[in-house]
């Protein structure tokens, strides 16, 4: 391959493009001489100023054939634009960098089993190349730009230490590596750095009007943005069961029969209890419990089973109402390492309390409505598995005695939710509870967050929008700050909120009755927007956008099935071209096709089409067809001019003439054979030259 860059530098672009252009005159007569062919389709020629062009620069040409012009070079891989502020080739490096760390997804996710270490190493040699490459050329990239190199990089590094504390010990850093010595023990809370106290609702924690809720920063002075790659932990209390007598069937392993089967064993007094261990499939264990009872039945009619164990089970997925069949009180499902998934749902217990013991499986999936139609549970045991989510409490039940510890990837929203219900269940060992938010990764307390969003979260008489916290944002020299999330979908709105929480970044106003986007250019509460959904509403028109910031830099745009008649292009003209990441969805949509539409706006859309994700969505009013299937010959109907007639008298004047020959050639026929003129010759009068004609 070959290349040749010709370079030409002045005050004045009319005399660079003169200078190029005899330069590119004398090439030609080189590559002839030496044979050398050039591909002048690809060929390209750019103006690098930081001027504003006034001027339309004139085309250069090689061979005859037009170079064009563009606003960006792809040079030696690197990518640069007119005013050479490297804003492009951010964009493709850090793309490319994904494309990469998507081919390496199974080694570096938050699951993956590959060490700190080698996950560093693998960052080091395959994605850290990509984004610096050339970093010496682009060093005075702006900081927004430069803040987009580094989230990338800050957001790989959380995802390689997701099991932060069961990998300190290996950490690389000596100065957090005693780190996990800091988790938060009950009785020694005043060792914490910072405690704060969270008034927590009455009954919530029982004996207690407010819960001590501390995360610990690193010892002896040590950066405190080490923490950030620590995940949020919440410490509940420990919690007294005053007492309570209910004792759920738990048999050790050394009951179970030596092969699969069940066995009757006493537990409770005056009932008897089944022992099921070592099946391999749910048939198995349906057909052995269901010749077990009917054999009890046979031989022990008096003999009540009430409760059933299930342990050393070997397959993947059980459905719990296959259980519904037998009339128990307590079920116990536990020591199950391959158990991942409980399904279906309880029938209501007969009689009496009721307990459920499913701990130390390798549960991460139940039915949200598992438990809905048990109304005297009184005792739920979900302790030591991989939960993420909570099934459904019952709503009437107000005893309930629930452990969920040592499941550290229970989301806080899913504990709060439980904790803020009008029936509350009492929490089991509080000191060994945690809950953990994906979102959050810092080094102070931030519970209060969400009392404070819910007093500025949008409501009024009629309606109440929904807040949540999005992410953290840590910007060097600002104090850290959560991204918001407001949801005002279905709330019967007519104008958009004047009140957003600080740092909103999304805002979803769908089925709703706005028609206006005016507060999205003039309030101050939505100049961090960048994710405005408002579908299925009446807004007719985004002239107010034009020029806003939020313009420049949203990242999501949805305005699917509103009133608009019109796009007006120009708006969005440099819209994607500032940030190649912009999203919008223009779907249901009926504009008024015309010329302008067919021309301009089916072009636009087929332009941005990986922009516009719904442009097949984009319908026409007046014509039953989309936007982009319309004909410019159905709508671009023009008035003739008079030109168009001027074939017609040409054609006229032509055959007059002819007319007028072949007359004059009769008339001299029939006088020349005849001695007389025929009518009407005969009765023109004479003219003063047709004597010359008389001989």
């Amino acid at each position: 391959m070959f290349w040749e860059v010709v370079v030409e530098t002045s005050w004045r672009g009319q005399l660079v493009e003169r200078r190029i252009q005899t330069h590119l005159t004398q090439l030609e007569g080189w590559l002839t001489a030496w044979r050398t062919s050039i591909n002048v389709e690809k060929s390209t020629v750019v103006l690098f100023t930081r001027k504003i062009k006034f001027y339309r620069p004139a085309p250069l040409r090689l061979f005859g054939e037009q170079i064009r012009w563009v606003d960006s070079v792809k040079y030696l891989r690197l990518t640069r634009n007119t005013k050479l502020t490297w804003r492009r080739h951010c964009n493709v490096r850090l793309n490319k960098a994904r494309q990469r760390l998507g081919v390496l997804g199974s080694l570096l996710n938050w699951h993956s089993a590959l060490s700190t270490r080698n996950g560093l190493t693998l960052y080091k040699q395959l994605l850290r190349p990509i984004i610096d490459y050339a970093c010496p050329t682009w060093r005075h990239l702006t900081d927004t730009y430069m803040r987009r190199m580094q989230a990338f990089q800050s957001d790989h590094f959380r995802g390689l230490a997701q099991s932060f504390y069961a990998r300190l010990p290996d950490a690389i850093n000596t100065l957090i590596q005693g780190l996990g010595n800091y988790v938060i023990d009950p009785g020694s809370l005043r060792t914490c750095h910072s405690t704060v106290t969270v008034t927590t609702p009455a009954g919530s924690v029982p004996h207690r009007e407010s819960a001590d809720v501390c995360t610990c920063a690193v010892r002896n002075g040590t950066d405190r943005r080490s923490m950030l790659l620590a995940s949020l932990v919440l410490v509940l209390l420990p919690l007294s069961l005053n007492g309570i007598d209910i004792q759920c069937v738990n048999f050790p392993e050394e009951e179970c029969p030596p092969q699969d089967g069940c066995i009757i064993l006493s537990y409770i007094k005056h009932n008897d209890s089944l022992l099921c261990c070592h099946f391999e499939t749910t048939f198995l264990l349906q057909e052995a419990l269901g010749e077990k009872i009917k054999e009890i039945n046979e031989i022990k009619p008096g003999v009540n089973i009430t409760a059933l164990h299930i342990r050393n089970v070997s397959f993947y997925s059980l459905d719990v109402s296959a259980l519904n069949n037998f009339p128990l009180q307590f079920v116990s499902i536990t020591d199950n390492s391959v158990l991942r998934n409980l399904s279906g749902q309880f029938n209501q217990f007969q009689s009496g309390p009721g307990c459920l013991n499913f701990s130390t499986n390798n549960l991460d999936i139940l039915d949200v409505n598992m438990l809905k139609n048990i109304d005297k549970l009184q005792f739920l045991d979900l302790s030591q598995n991989n939960l993420t989510s909570l099934p459904h409490l019952p709503d009437t039940n107000d005893t309930l005695h629930l452990d969920i510890s040592g499941n550290k990837n229970v989301l806080c929203n899913e504990v709060k939710a439980i904790m803020m219900a009008e029936n509350k269940p009492h929490f089991e060992r509080q000191d060994n509870t945690y809950c953990s938010s994906s979102q959050t990764f810092h080094w102070f307390n931030s519970t209060e967050r969400i009392p404070l969003l819910e007093k500025v979260c949008p409501q009024g008489h009629d309606y109440k929008c929904k807040c949540e916290t999005v992410r953290l944002y840590i910007v060097p020299g600002r104090p850290p700050a959560y991204s918001v999330q407001v949801d005002c979908s279905g709330q019967r709105l007519t104008a958009l909120p004047e009140l957003l929480p600080n740092n909103t970044v999304h805002l979803n106003i769908s089925n709703n009755n706005v028609s206006s986007l005016t507060p999205l250019v003039s309030n101050l509460a939505y100049k961090e927007i960048r994710v405005f959904i408002a579908d299925n509403n009446y807004i007719s028109s985004i002239l107010n956008l034009e020029g806003s910031d939020f313009i420049k830099t949203f990242n999501v745009l949805s305005l699917r099935k509103n009133n608009l008649k019109t796009l007006p292009t120009y708006i969005l003209s440099n819209t994607f071209d500032r940030n190649v990441n912009s999203k919008m969805y223009l779907g249901l949509n009926k504009l008024h096709c015309d010329c302008n539409t067919a021309q301009i706006i089916k072009m636009w859309l087929f332009t941005n089409k990986k922009y516009v994700l719904d442009v097949e969505d984009v319908l026409c009013d007046n014509f039953k067809e989309r936007v982009i299937d319309l004909d410019k010959n159905l709508v671009c109907m023009t008035q003739r001019v008079w030109t168009d007639y001027i074939y017609y008298i040409i054609a006229g004047q032509v055959a007059l003439l002819l007319l007028l020959v072949s007359k004059v050639s009769y008339d001299y026929w029939v006088f020349k054979t005849t001695g007389y003129l025929p009518w009407p010759a005969s009765k023109m009068p004479k003219m003063p030259c047709d004597w010359l004609f008389e001989s």
